[in-house]
């Protein structure tokens, strides 16, 4: 702020050094009788700014980025998520994802969709890491369009911070088939509920990805996440919906972080906040 007493006399013309690297508008205040700065922009005031060389173009506003779940709908792809307690087999999903641990010891679902042999004659164990991707051919006996078998590693180390992990990583490459659905929930022990959050949240962070300033952008994300899960459908639902409020925040804070200051100046980041906090 620059604060200069509302007399003639006070004025004085202006060198280009007393601007400093960001210049300041004048603007004459009321009660206070005080002329305040405003960073970026430059008064138009008879006598003091006359010249050219004094003025400089007021910053444009930027486009709004990134911008709540409720705004963001319909301006890009928002993934959406459901909870189900239908089989594996039965899951009409473009990928169903299953686990596999060391072994192999074939997680839920496994079974279910036949593919037992097929992960063994490819040679694999289930070690973190490993995955056999089996697209649906005549006569397969599951509805989704692919599956997914995940190797996890051992059993007796697997928790819901392993399964947000294996998921987060499997997520990255399955945006593509635009609908995933999954099994991992069952394989956890403990609360249903927080197993199922932990798996939406592993799928809808590890699809994230910030492409604001591709010209092109041929990366495909989820369109559609189902958990398949044994508990009660409604618990069930309430995990979902933690789940997608939460992957929601986080991907609108990543926005935040990877966007380039100049273009979220800290003014527009404080009214981003803001704009979060009023969201529903």
């Amino acid at each position: 702020r620059a604060f200069v007493a509302e007399r003639s006399d006070a004025l004085r013309s202006l060198e280009a050094h007393d601007l400093g690297p960001q210049p300041l508008a004048v603007h004459q205040g009321g009660a206070a009788r005080l002329l305040i700065g405003e960073t970026n922009e430059l008064a138009d005031i008879d006598g003091l700014h006359g010249s050219e060389a004094y003025r400089c173009p007021p910053s444009q506003p930027r486009a709004t980025l990134p911008l709540p779940l409720s705004a963001r709908k319909g301006m890009r792809a928002v993934t959406s998520f459901s909870f189900s307690t239908e089989g594996p087999a039965e899951a009409k999903a473009g990928v169903l994802v299953a686990p596999v641990f060391q072994g192999p010891d074939f997680g839920p679902g496994v079974a279910e969709t036949g593919l037992e042999g097929a992960y063994r004659d490819a040679k694999l164990t289930g070690k973190k890491g490993e995955s056999l991707l089996v697209t649906k051919r005549n006569g397969d006996r599951f509805a989704a369009g692919a599956v997914l078998l995940v190797g996890v590693g051992d059993r007796k180390e697997f928790d819901v911070t392993g399964m947000r992990r294996a998921l987060g990583r499997a997520a990255s490459s399955l945006g593509r088939f635009g609908h995933a659905a999954t099994t991992f929930a069952q394989a956890v022990d403990g609360d249903g509920g927080e197993a199922a959050q932990a798996a939406a949240e592993g799928l809808a962070l590890g699809d994230y990805r910030f492409d604001r300033y591709k010209s092109t952008n041929d990366q495909k994300h989820l369109s559609k996440i189902t958990i398949l899960g044994s508990g009660p459908p409604k618990a069930g639902r309430e995990a979902i919906r933690r789940a997608e409020v939460l992957a929601e925040a986080v991907a609108w804070a990543r926005d935040l972080v990877n966007t380039p200051a100049g273009d979220l100046p800290p003014a527009q980041l404080a009214r981003e906040a803001q704009k979060m906090a009023k969201a529903e």
